[in-house]
Parts: structure tokens; C-alpha cells; sequence
């Protein structure tokens, strides 16, 4: 467990009182009067995944709505001894409560008992502070919510099934799996469902059948943070000796689903065209099972380089990218994904290279047209030298191209411009017009 220097070296503020941490806090004061929400997520704490970012985006949103948010936190009994001030320094800004969830040894009845405790501790926590919604973040959670009166909106990440099954493509396979019982479980108990891509509320429906009124979230990003960042871009490229260099920029996690293998053998394909290629990595993960094709790419530092950094910090860094790399290969995964690095890269003025099957990010991608797509994750050499001219096209142009990207990130991927459709979704449980802070837009709801 890393010590607290180490804590606050990594997250700055987040942990300290300083005034940034303050003026923070104060955002998302709760107001007498206001409609509370508990959010309740699931999972480690001590990376800042996507799963994180997107619930610390949908509580900051609900605030935004005129909705006092809580949030309560379910970890792991290892992690909530030794490292929830990780977690705590993620999710600075709400009040929070982390809940262990013990281990069960596999014993059903002692699962069910545990479960059984557990929600009730969450029913006492929603009563304490006043919730009248509680919205639920993955499927894994609401086996831990207790039934009650409280109406209860399911926030559907992903494929959580296929996800657990790689294994198994054919959707006839997965439903024989505890996994697919426990998404049948929640999908029942919910009272509304946020997907994050119409293809994800298909599944759903194909699996389930009649499924609750649903509302199409995408994985959203915090578009004006971006701004800022691209106006110090190539001051920020000269610090780190990148001023003649084609910056190719993968962030997020490692795995075996976002083809990380797939995407450093592309930068080496590409580097063996033109060696003024850098690639550069925002990842919590360890890259080091990766090593030999690392070594492919070039010397460390010279050809490459791996940041680890907390997300306050990711714009002032995207920013210096002139592509952003979003490869998947064919699978049901990926088919309903939303992936949160698509929003990244647009608002950080990085046209994207992503491939068919990167769930809804090649239909924007080309609606917008701001990027290439790839006919694979493994493209063969004419393609690859297809997209080395382009690459040189966003090279030469590149102010051109930022403006085109931020203008498809406030369109498709600003949660702004979408918090609309959660209002929608909560005035339909409410009966009553929420406080959206942004004007009236059309909502999907299906």
C-alpha cells in the first residue's frame, strides 16, 4: 500500500485542504429541499477507471439537475482496511460511505445472508440522508440494494456478461451463466434503465424481453476541461521534446478486449514508415507483459512514454496528441460499448483512429469525420500506409482538425449536451421538471 507522500504526490489536492479541494466540495453542497439521489457503485477504487470516472460524471450531473447526491461505495474488505483513502480521493467532492463486501468462500446461503445485511445497511444510509432515487451503477450492485419502496434506476456500463464470458461468443452460451441470472435479476428490479448505446438496450431487450422504460447515456466526458489544456499545447510539446514528432496517444485500462497488443503493433508498423512517430500511454495499467513489443517501438523516453496520471490531469497531457488510438476486434463486448477515450480524444482535438467494431465510435467518427477507420484492429500494409497520409494531413493542419474535434465532442460526447436525457429520466419517476442547466433538447427514450 503506497504511504500518504505517496498518495498526495500522486493526487494532489484531492487529499489535502487546500483551497481548489474546497471550492470543490462547496460545488456539490447538498440543499435543503432538493430530491435526494444515492448512487450506489461497486468495485476497486484505487485506479480511476472508466467505471469511476463515469459514476463521479453522473453524480456531478445530478447535482447539476438540482439533485442532492450520496454516494455509497461497496469495496472489497481488503481494500476498505487498507486502501479506500485512494477511493476517498477520487471521489473528493460527494459525500460518500464505503461498505465492505466480505467473502463468502462460495457458501450461498452465507452470500445471501451477507447480501441480505448489506442492503439493509445501504435501505439505513438512503433513509439517514434522505434519498428518494437510488440509482444503481452496474448490475453487480443492485444484488446488494435491499427491495424497497424507493424507485430505482439501473445504469447499464456495458456487456457485463459477455464481458465475464470471453469465451463464449454465442449469446445461446452465456445464458447458462450465474452472470446472465444476475443481469436477469436486475434488469427485473429496476424501475428505469440508462444504456450506454442503443445497441446495449437491444441486448437487453433480445435477453430479457420486456424491459423498463430505458434511456440512452453514453460514456460522456467534461468537454470545457479540454479547452484550456490546447492552448498550452505546444509549449506543453517542447517540454517533453515533442515539437517535431507525430504524437500517437492510447489512454485508459489494458484489457485483453481493448487490443492492446493489436494497437503497439500498429505503432510499430507505422514507425517503420516513419520514425518521427511517438506513442504515447495514459494508463493506470502495467504495460511491462507487453515489453518486447515495447521495445519494437523504440527507446523509452526517446520513442515512447508511460503516464500514470490522475484524470484532473489528463487534458493538459491528451492535449499534446496528434491521433488518438481506439482499436477493438469483433466481439459482443465490444459491439454495445461507448468507449469514454472516444470523448477524450475529440475534446482534446485528437482525430480518432478506431475500427468497425469500437462500438457506436466508428458511426461518429464518421459522421463527423474525424478520424479513420480501420477495417480491423490488425490492418494489413496498404492500409496502414492509407493511414500514415492521413496522419501527415493532421500533422500539417492541425488547428484545422482540433476545431472540427471539439466541435463532435460538445455534439456527441459532452455531458451537457446529454444531461437532458437524465433529466427526462428522472422527471418521469419524479412527475415533476427538474432544474437542467442546459436548455431544452430531444430526448431518446425508449
Amino acid at each position: 500500500m503506497r504511504d500518504e507522500q505517496d498518495i498526495r504526490a500522486v493526487y494532489g489536492s484531492a487529499l489535502s485542504g487546500t483551497a481548489g479541494s474546497d471550492r470543490r466540495r462547496q460545488d456539490v453542497t447538498r440543499v435543503p429541499g432538493r430530491t435526494g439521489v444515492c448512487v450506489v457503485a461497486k468495485g476497486y477504487t484505487y485506479q480511476c477507471t472508466g467505471y469511476m470516472v463515469r459514476v463521479l460524471q453522473m453524480a456531478r450531473t445530478l447535482h447539476r439537475l438540482g439533485l442532492n447526491v450520496y454516494i455509497v461505495w461497496l469495496l472489497p474488505v481488503k481494500q476498505f482496511l487498507h486502501s479506500w483513502r485512494l477511493g476517498r480521493a477520487h471521489l473528493a467532492p460527494f459525500d460518500m460511505h464505503f461498505v465492505p463486501i466480505l467473502p463468502c468462500f462460495g457458501v450461498r446461503a452465507i452470500e445471501r445472508l451477507h447480501n441480505w445485511l448489506v442492503g439493509k445497511w445501504i435501505d439505513l444510509l438512503c433513509r439517514r440522508h434522505g434519498a428518494e432515487i437510488v440509482q444503481i451503477e452496474g448490475t453487480e450492485a443492485m444484488q446488494f440494494v435491499a427491495p424497497a419502496s424507493l424507485p430505482r434506476v439501473l445504469d447499464v456500463h456495458g456487456d457485463m456478461v459477455a464481458e465475464k464470458h470471453p469465451d463464449m461468443p454465442r449469446e445461446a452460451d452465456l445464458r447458462a451463466t450465474a452472470h446472465l441470472r444476475q443481469e436477469q435479476g436486475a434488469i427485473r428490479a429496476a424501475d428505469r434503465i440508462l444504456c450506454i448505446s442503443r445497441a446495449m438496450r437491444d441486448v437487453l431487450r433480445a435477453r430479457h424481453g420486456g424491459i423498463p422504460p430505458a434511456y440512452i447515456v453514453p460514456c460522456l466526458v467534461e468537454v470545457h476541461k479540454f479547452s484550456p489544456a490546447f492552448e498550452t499545447r505546444e509549449s506543453r510539446r517542447a517540454e517533453f521534446g515533442l515539437s517535431d514528432r507525430l504524437v500517437l496517444c492510447y489512454t485508459g485500462s489494458l484489457f485483453r478486449w481493448q487490443c492492446v497488443e493489436e494497437t503497439l503493433r500498429l505503432i510499430i508498423k507505422l514507425r517503420r514508415i516513419d520514425t518521427r512517430y511517438f506513442a504515447l500511454f495514459i494508463t493506470p495499467g502495467d504495460l511491462s507483459p507487453y515489453a518486447r513489443l515495447l521495445q519494437q517501438i523504440g527507446r523509452q523516453e526517446d520513442d515512447f512514454r508511460i503516464l500514470s496520471l490522475s484524470s484532473d490531469r489528463v487534458p493538459a497531457v491528451l492535449c499534446m496528441a496528434d491521433a488518438g488510438l481506439l482499436l477493438r476486434a469483433e466481439s459482443p463486448t465490444n459491439r454495445v460499448c461507448s468507449p469514454t477515450k472516444l470523448g477524450e480524444y475529440l475534446a482534446a482535438g485528437a482525430p480518432v483512429v478506431t475500427t468497425e467494431y469500437a462500438g457506436d465510435a466508428p458511426s461518429i467518427v464518421r459522421e463527423t469525420h474525424t478520424g479513420a477507420v480501420l477495417t480491423c484492429a490488425a490492418p494489413a500494409d496498404r492500409e496502414v500506409t492509407r493511414l500514415h497520409e492521413f496522419l501527415l494531413d493532421v500533422w500539417a493542419h492541425r488547428q484545422q482538425w482540433f476545431q472540427r474535434t471539439c466541435h463532435a465532442a460538445r455534439t456527441h460526447r459532452s455531458w451537457e449536451a446529454n444531461e437532458e436525457t437524465l433529466a427526462a429520466c428522472y422527471e418521469s419517476i419524479l412527475g415533476s421538471r427538474l432544474s437542467a442547466g442546459t436548455p431544452r433538447q430531444a430526448v431518446e427514450r425508449i
